[in-house]
């Protein structure tokens, strides 16, 4: 080929996309350089500029023959792309696969009709280049991956050399994972792998082997201490964002979790094998109608704290979405706390927010619960932008215990379980 020419494919699945404005949404496509990349020119015909086409996120030349392309399109606020396959070095278009948001194609280096493209759906296989293609996935869960795990969004991916059935693909959101099998089915191959996000973690108060973890791939369990681990997202927790997981101190088969962006709480009886929903907050989560949805609707339950005393009482506290507490979108208000007296059983849930203040515009954020070793009507919660509040009477009224911090943002609260006079506050 001509060291001269060069492709470049722009956009992003996600909302940060440069051209993601109101008043645009239509994204710049494929740039081709025939001078070593001094100039640029779009190469778009046959790639609508309506909803995500243009909006192209991964781009691979043909291992063999440099006319050959496929580009994968889509946007989670535009729309489904495709993939796109040109012959004659981007002159035209022809769109191959289609509705779904891809991020993903490759081709087999060692037989090039072998070619995968993935979306965090599902991943596609052709076997002729890229005039059929078949789809895996696991249809229950809306996504993809081994049994138990989100394998999450695909951002990078290599065929094995000399196999053209062996893939492993990296993931925005989750891990590494393998296939043998053409994609059909997968292992985690993430084992020392460190670009999972996690964001809480229980482990139980007598038999410190057994570990629940929960994170963007969703919630995991470990009776060896965190030697193996096995996933545990299984529909309904199959969210694409994970907040908290709490184990029941008398029973460690009993599991509460939470997702960052609905509202909801699920409940395990038997260590995460199946789940039931036993809360789902009537405003906030996808279903919510205020607007701007990005900047409003998500919130979930950042905190879950079972009472170390009486497994029965279970508190937990809501935050709006990373988004607002962690970047620039403005402050505002979540829903606060709530409480079950029933081991978080459905139609339990009450709120209980009497005392915390309702004058700031970052109200009712929880991030953190700690609750009394012995006796499970104190308890203490961590808020963003508001301090520390103390209950006595099992969280009908709250009472500021803030003097002192030198931030009012409080991320994490332990008692000293040998001195429950003593609490310690880690800061934002």
């Amino acid at each position: 080929g001509d060291p001269d020419i060069m492709y470049a494919s722009t956009g992003i699945f996600d909302r940060e996309a440069w051209d993601d404005q109101p008043d645009h949404g239509v994204g710049v496509g494929v740039l081709k350089s025939e001078n070593g990349g001094e100039g640029w020119f779009p190469i778009n015909n046959g790639i609508p500029d309506s909803e995500g086409n243009r909006f192209v996120g991964y781009l691979e030349m043909h291992p063999t023959n440099p006319d050959v392309l496929l580009a994968a399109s889509g946007n989670n606020t535009w729309g489904n792309g495709g993939v796109f396959r040109t012959t004659d070095g981007g002159l035209n278009w022809t769109k191959v696969l289609s509705d779904d948001i891809f991020t993903l194609v490759t081709f087999s280096p060692s037989s090039p009709n072998v070619v995968y493209a993935g979306s965090a759906f599902a991943i596609y296989r052709s076997d002729d280049g890229g005039d059929h293609w078949q789809q895996f996935n696991k249809p229950a869960e809306n996504n993809w991956g081994p049994s138990g795990i989100r394998a999450g969004v695909p951002i990078g991916a290599a065929v094995a050399p000399d196999d053209p059935m062996t893939i492993f693909v990296n993931n925005y959101q989750g891990g590494n994972f393998k296939s043998t099998d053409g994609g059909q089915t997968w292992v985690d191959a993430s084992r020392g792998y460190t670009g999972a996000k996690l964001t809480d973690i229980a482990i139980h108060p007598n038999s410190p082997a057994i570990v629940y973890t929960i994170g963007r791939s969703g919630p995991f369990r470990s009776t060896n201490a965190g030697s193996d681990w096995t996933g545990l997202a299984y529909s309904p927790a199959s969210f694409p964002e994970w907040d908290a997981v709490a184990m029941n101190p008398d029973n460690p088969q009993e599991i509460l979790i939470s997702d960052g962006h609905t509202g909801s709480i699920l409940k395990s009886t038997n260590g995460g094998q199946s789940w039931v929903k036993v809360f789902d907050h009537p405003i906030a989560g996808y279903t919510c109608t205020l607007e701007p949805r990005a900047q409003k609707c998500f919130d979930g339950f950042r905190a879950i704290a079972f009472a170390p005393s009486n497994s029965s009482i279970v508190y937990a506290g809501m935050s709006a979405d990373r988004r607002v507490i962690d970047t620039l979108f403005p402050a505002r208000a979540s829903y606060g706390m709530y409480k079950s007296t029933n081991g978080g059983a459905t139609g339990t849930w009450q709120a209980i927010n009497t005392g915390l203040p309702t004058s700031s515009s970052a109200l009712l954020n929880i991030r953190t619960i700690a609750v009394h070793p012995t006796n499970p009507k104190v308890a203490y919660i961590g808020t963003w932008k508001n301090g520390v509040f103390k209950t006595t009477d099992g969280g009908q009224h709250w009472v500021a215990k803030s003097n002192g911090l030198t931030s009012m943002d409080v991320r994490s609260l332990a008692i000293d379980p040998g001195n429950p006079q003593v609490v310690y506050a880690g800061l934002g």
